[in-house]
């Protein structure tokens, strides 16, 4: 992860490096750039940019918001994501389903 100050650990990849592995599940350490919900809808956790230039989303789904309390919280901060990258409309994203999944990480 070159550049961002993170020490690098053997299977762990930035934005840049999750958005490059659809299809593969990844363990991503990055900074949030953008928390985004609107109105009781999903959350979005951009990473490598704000919406719509972000590199890779993490996406909380309304129906699992309640269990990531202080989420809104994570904006500024770098998280450690484990996920499916998968592809949506042509932007990498990974779903997040469960707390264990999204981590912040300590400086």
């Amino acid at each position: 992860m070159a550049g961002l100050g993170f020490a690098e650990e053997d299977g762990v990849v930035d934005a840049a490096g999750a958005a490059g592995s659809v299809g593969s599940t990844v363990v991503m350490v990055d900074v949030v750039a953008q928390v985004v919900q609107k109105e009781g809808g999903p959350v979005f956790l951009n990473f490598g940019g704000v919406f719509p230039k972000e590199t890779v989303a993490a996406v909380i789904f309304s129906a699992a918001v309640p269990k990531f309390p202080d989420v809104k919280d994570l904006e500024g901060q770098k998280v450690r994501i484990t996920g499916l990258v998968s592809d949506y409309q042509g932007h990498p994203r990974i779903i997040l389903r469960d707390p264990e999944q999204l981590v912040a990480e300590k400086e």
